[in-house]
């Protein structure tokens, strides 16, 4: 088997025992101190994202969290973890518990099932983010478990991961957005803040971000929004170095699991990207529109907005857009977006949109994909279908900071 982002399907065995180990021998297999053994990870304030990490199953097994997933018949776990080249096995074991006594310390664990390893897109081969996924098979009247041990069949470590089990009720969210992974220090702060100031503007009512590391202006920037409630930060600590894109497809796909019931949509973005509405002025209208003009609008089950680079461009072509722009924005508005650093009003010259799926952002309906690829849904549950937004309608602006040797043309179109 190839290295990849991964899914666990498993036939439920009942055995009896005790749950053992300690994180002692975890530290022994890897060399690195995990001390957040006990559970699944929730946001937290950014001075504590450094103390968690993903927990130990193996030297090439990694787990970040579980969640019960109902949406699938028969209902089943799926674990978000990372396995690395050296994890060839296509199953593993896994035994469920409940801690209710666990103040006590006494874990009951009460069943057993035999669990298969299937990648996830976007590995490119190299160590990879990867999604486990358990059949979770419960009589009537039965305990439900509260956590999850996996158990690899060579050198396997203790471990024990909380399940979280979905949120029933009124959507708490319309329009929710997840982060790709903030890591190495990023600390492009203003970009992050208009990024976000838009998000608000088009009406996503909650952010999740992704953190290994962020830099001290940013840091300062997302601890901001999580204090006014607005954003959660989730720790992504422990990633091995030679994992593609610090494993990004593993929070694409770990933001759709944890935002099922909780959204109607989520978006899936970058820090460096904006979804700029041409004819709508909020993601709500901009849905709206683009379902009043589909077939069989009640099976989509995600919108796909198309993508094109935005570069800084070279001093001659800076000089045309300055001269285009002070023309147009008065009131000192020019003089403010220089201030800011705007990318959304600075810079205006980009490459034509690329093809969907390459390089494309989605707005899904959590409960209607099945699984998530970096930049698209990659399967659907059902016979739910994937529409493209046409670019006269909203554009995914994507702002890099080299210049490149492509079709440029500028957008004269208004941004704001």
């Amino acid at each position: 088997m190839n290295p990849g982002q991964t899914m666990l399907s498993s036939e439920r065995n009942t055995t009896e025992g005790n749950n053992q180990g300690s994180d002692k021998e975890a530290r022994r297999a890897t060399g690195k101190k995990y001390p957040d053994v006990t559970s699944s990870f929730a946001p937290g304030r950014l001075d504590t994202l450094e103390n968690k990490h993903l927990q130990v199953a193996s030297k090439s097994l990694l787990m970040y969290a579980a969640y019960y997933d109902d949406v699938r018949k028969p209902a089943r776990i799926t674990i978000v973890g990372i396995r690395g080249q050296n994890f060839s096995s296509p199953s593993v074991n896994c035994s469920f518990s409940n801690t209710k006594d666990h103040q006590q310390g006494h874990t009951t664990h009460f069943s057993s099932t035999s669990g298969r390893v299937e990648d996830l897109p976007d590995h490119h081969s190299y160590w990879v983010s990867a999604v486990n996924r358990i059949h979770l098979l419960l009589k009537e009247g039965k305990l439900r478990p509260d956590h999850v041990s996996v158990v690899c069949h060579n050198d396997s470590v203790p471990n024990l991961l909380q399940i979280t089990y979905p949120y029933k009720g009124p959507h708490r969210y319309q329009f929710s957005m997840c982060v790709s992974p903030v890591y190495g220090g990023y600390n492009i702060w203003r970009q992050s803040l208009e990024s976000m100031e838009m998000a608000r503007m088009l009406g996503v009512d909650h952010v999740n971000v992704y953190v290994e590391k962020a830099g001290p202006n940013l840091t300062r920037v997302l601890q901001h929004y999580v204090d006014q409630g607005f954003m959660s930060v989730l720790p992504w600590n422990g990633i091995p170095s030679n994992v593609h894109a610090h494993a990004q497809v593993g929070c694409m796909h770990d933001c759709l699991l944890r935002m099922r019931y909780v959204t109607k949509y989520v978006v899936f973005i970058d820090l460096d990207e904006l979804i700029i509405l041409r004819t709508n002025n909020t993601l709500r209208e901009m849905v709206e529109h683009v379902l009043k003009q589909t077939k069989d609008a009640d099976k989509v089950g995600a919108i796909m907005v198309r993508n094109s680079f935005f570069h800084h461009a070279p001093q001659e072509k800076i000089n045309i857009t300055d001269t285009y722009l002070q023309a147009n924005l008065t009131g000192g508005l020019f003089t403010k977006a220089r201030l800011y650093d705007l990318k959304s009003v600075l810079m205006q010259f980009r490459g034509k949109p690329w093809e969907p799926p390459q390089r494309c952002r989605t707005i899904a309906d959590p409960l209607r994909v099945d699984t998530m690829a970096v930049h698209h849904p990659e399967t659907m549950f059902g016979d739910f279908k994937v529409v493209v937004v046409d670019p006269k309608i909203g554009l995914l602006h994507h702002y890099r900071y080299g210049w490149h040797n492509e079709d440029t043309r500028s957008s004269t179109q208004r941004c704001l």
